[in-house]
């Protein structure tokens, strides 16, 4: 396989080593993908790369690019900010071009795009801009203190205390009327939410038309809004079950094997029980008990969490535990369901706030 389809990769810093590899000549991204992942000996885990890695890869990919520093707004709701260096750098066409690999090489789907973000890589109208839009939380403050103004002069005043950033975006004029208000603080919502990204948005686009998916984007929209925007749906026993690998601690075929494999049973049972609302617990608080987080990252989470066993001998009046950094929830090993039930709603329930340490 040739070196234009390289990337050799450090878990944790794929977003770099990324990079490196589009940024080589002779890289070539519509050349079938081979990931390398070198451990932190330096020894790298397998040159052949089957789909496997390359979907590890993507998986991992995605989850960086959407906390970097071309993006703002919460997990899951991304729109793009103005950089102005990663703009110069190119870093918008960059990233663009790397979400349409991973959708095409690693079919791993970005699923952060705001709805914003989304009609303007799809060339759609704008929606209205809002007040909560604005990241800068002193801009956002004297911008409410103006649409909160109830007469003129208030208006008038609040328009006076912005002035320097009223000015820079154009919108700065004496205040006529409470509508006249509503339509210069309009201009400068559209401004801070459309104008101002305006080169970076195109940049964007010019990644995404990578593979063609800015044109398939432009024709399907309404059919690709899953792909590229987080549409929440009920946490089910299935999905977190299935989102949990379990990792045996035990010998096959011993005693303590055949006792996780039974706690095992009682996990999935009683998620369905959870799931039913037969318990005080939700799926949600099972979930943020083992990982930090009551939903399912729209771009998956950047390590798969799993499950392990505690069993009795192991200590006295065992409730389940969990790493929450590197995502393992521990069950406790009971011979009876009812107990391992009891064990799990009481130690879920006493925890509280503070996730995974029952």
């Amino acid at each position: 396989m040739g070196q234009g389809s390289r990337v050799n990769s450090l878990r944790g810093e794929e977003f770099q080593c990324a990079a490196r590899a589009f940024n080589r000549s002779s890289f070539d991204p519509y050349l079938k993908l081979d990931v390398v992942f070198v451990d932190g000996d330096g020894v790298a885990e397998g040159a052949v790369d089957e789909g496997g890695p390359t979907r590890e890869f993507c998986t991992l990919l995605i989850h960086q690019i959407q906390n970097n520093c071309i993006f703002e707004g919460p997990e899951g709701n991304k729109t793009l900010a103005l950089n102005s260096v990663a703009l110069q750098k190119g870093q918008y066409r960059l990233v663009g071009k790397m979400i349409a690999l991973c959708l095409v090489q690693g079919q791993v789907s970005p699923r952060f795009f705001s709805q914003r973000l989304y009609r303007q890589v799809c060339n759609l109208s704008p929606l209205p801009a809002t007040l909560e839009e604005v990241t800068d939380y002193n801009l956002r403050t004297k911008l409410q203190k103006i649409a909160d103004a109830t007469h003129v002069e208030g208006a008038r005043e609040a328009m006076e205390e912005a002035t320097d950033e009223l000015s820079l975006m154009g919108s700065f004029s004496f205040v006529r009327s409470l509508p006249h208000r509503d339509e210069l603080l309009g201009a400068a919502l559209n401004f801070l939410t459309e104008g101002r990204i305006l080169t970076a948005v195109n940049q964007f686009k010019e990644g995404l038309e990578t593979f063609g998916i800015l044109a398939l984007l432009r024709i399907h929209h309404e059919e690709l809004k899953g792909v590229f925007m987080d549409t929440p749906e009920p946490l089910l026993a299935s999905r977190l079950e299935s989102t949990f690998m379990t990792s045996y601690l035990s010998e096959p075929g011993s005693n303590r094997r055949r006792k996780e494999a039974r706690t095992l049973v009682y996990w999935r049972d009683w998620l369905i029980e959870v799931e039913d609302g037969d318990t005080s617990l939700t799926l949600g608080a099972v979930l943020a008990f083992a990982t930090g987080l009551k939903r399912i990252p729209a771009v998956g989470f950047p390590i798969g969490p799993r499950l392990e066993f505690l069993h009795e001998e192991d200590g006295p009046a065992l409730f389940p535990t969990a790493n929450t950094c590197s995502l393992v929830l521990r069950l406790p090993v009971y011979q009876e369901y009812s107990r391992f039930k009891e064990a799990m709603e009481e130690g879920i329930t006493s925890c509280g706030s503070t996730f995974g340490v029952a």
